[in-house]
């Protein structure tokens, strides 16, 4: 099973099962075992429970752009020249 710890307020905490490196202060996924539980129980490490995240509401349905025609399609007429 894994957990994601970090160290306690103050503390420095090692990873036994990584070459004894430094965890960082953000925490780090491990492997539970009896190690974890001891440094949890004594209080050099704290378990971080994730609060599940609220899914994102779903975009709103995009409308389709009508296709478009072989030929230009003229918006405005065209003005006409007055003579004067």
């Amino acid at each position: 099973m894994q957990k994601n710890i970090k160290p306690a307020a103050g503390a420095r905490l090692r990873d036994h099962a990584d070459k004894f490196r430094v965890i960082p202060e953000g925490g780090k996924m491990v492997t539970w075992d009896a190690t974890w539980a001891r440094r949890v129980r004594d209080g050099d490490a704290v378990v971080v429970e994730d609060k599940p995240v609220k899914a994102a509401p779903a975009p709103a349905p995009v409308e389709k752009a009508p296709a478009i025609a072989d030929k230009a399609v003229v918006t405005e007429k065209p003005k006409k020249s007055e003579d004067k």
